[in-house]
């Protein structure tokens, strides 16, 4: 019922998204992620001419721009090679397997996830995994990842963890502070199985693109952040307003706080999820196909009591919407992140707490 709700929100959603034309054409973000499958072992995988070609070939058009430029050179190369069963089929079929992979993704994030934690409505009705699936993106396989770290790491299945937190390597920018949480609460071996997924992640991402791949995603990845684009007042983090002395100070200085909050932080769940939002608010090439991350981090932000009610309006489409609209109120969505990690470390402050107690009030 679930993933039937998501499918019924996605559709409803298609006004507010100018991208859903291109979405039963298969003309999305999946078509990079295919043509990066076909070109595994040919050593183009980072040519972008090449890219394009093979696009051209594919599908008859090719896409343009630095936006998707940036997503053919800076994606790792083992998730090309994990994909190059898909890139063997025809174009049309690998497209709505890749779809129906979203869906099955979706019941098992219900599952594990959402309804142990009473948010299944909000997770079919989160407008930013819809978003995601009319993109063609892959945000929704991540927060399926980090949501099973999560429930392994309870368990105390920490070496098992370790190895799915490595598949999160995929957009390492939106996990920047996340192994400070796990260092805070001395979990090394998750720690341990991170380092020993990634480094076999690296060699199959040799197998794929050869040797030299690292140097040549380092050197494209520092340019990432500095493109610029009529979608840059759309990000979620500080780089809506540029790349500039001022957004760089402004992302070190939260980068430092969060850090502080994260070390701080009573329980891993809530350490995690504080470093989440914290990478969002603070990478340069962030997104709202990136958000469904989200539907991981807000269950698990300690927000108790009255609280609970900012987590209930993120959860709703109105701060994404807002995201998508012209300044002042693209800055919505940042703002109350930032209010929502704000309370939830006041709250979980032991001086607050006995204040709290003393003087009845709920939390």
């Amino acid at each position: 019922m679930a993933t039937l709700l998501l499918c019924v929100a996605t559709v409803g959603y298609t006004h507010h998204m100018p991208d859903f034309g291109r979405f039963f054409a298969g003309t999305n973000d999946f078509l990079l992620f295919y043509t990066q499958a076909r070109m595994v072992g040919t050593g183009q995988m980072y040519d972008i001419e090449a890219g394009y070609r093979e696009q051209e070939r594919t599908v008859g058009l090719h896409l343009t721009g630095a936006y998707h430029d940036a997503i053919i050179s800076y994606r790792m190369p083992w998730q090309a090679l994990l994909m190059a069963p898909l890139g063997r089929l025809p174009y049309p079929q690998a497209y709505w397997i890749w779809i129906a992979l979203h869906l099955v993704c979706f019941a098992a994030f219900v599952c594990i996830w959402l309804a142990p934690r009473d948010c299944v409505l909000w997770g079919a009705t989160f407008f930013p995994l819809a978003a995601s699936i009319i993109v063609g993106q892959d945000a929704l396989l991540l927060a399926l990842c980090l949501a099973g770290v999560l429930r392994l790491a309870e368990r105390r299945q920490d070496l098992t963890a370790g190895f799915l937190l490595a598949l999160c390597t995929a957009k390492p920018h939106l996990f920047l502070l996340v192994p400070l949480a796990l260092a805070a609460h001395r979990r090394w071996r998750i720690v341990l199985g991170a380092v020993l997924g990634s480094l076999v992640l690296s060699i199959l991402g040799m197998a794929a693109a050869g040797p030299e791949w690292p140097r040549r995603w380092l050197t494209i990845l520092t340019t990432v952040g500095e493109q610029s684009g009529p979608d840059v007042a759309t990000r979620p983090s500080v780089f809506q307003f540029g790349m500039n002395e001022a957004t760089v100070g402004i992302a070190v200085a939260l980068a430092v706080a969060f850090g502080v909050l994260v070390w701080r932080s009573r329980e891993l769940e809530a350490g995690v999820a504080i470093a989440v939002i914290g990478s969002i608010l603070i990478a340069p090439h962030t997104h709202i196909y990136d958000l469904p991350l989200l539907l991981v981090a807000l269950p698990a932000l300690p927000l108790p009591g009255h609280a609970h009610w900012l987590r209930i309006a993120l959860l709703t489409p109105i701060p994404y919407w807002a995201l998508l609209s012209t300044a002042p109120w693209n800055a919505v969505l940042p703002l109350m992140l930032l209010a929502a990690v704000g309370v939830s470390a006041c709250l979980a402050n032991p001086f607050a707490a006995r204040s709290r107690a003393a003087s009845g009030l709920p939390g």
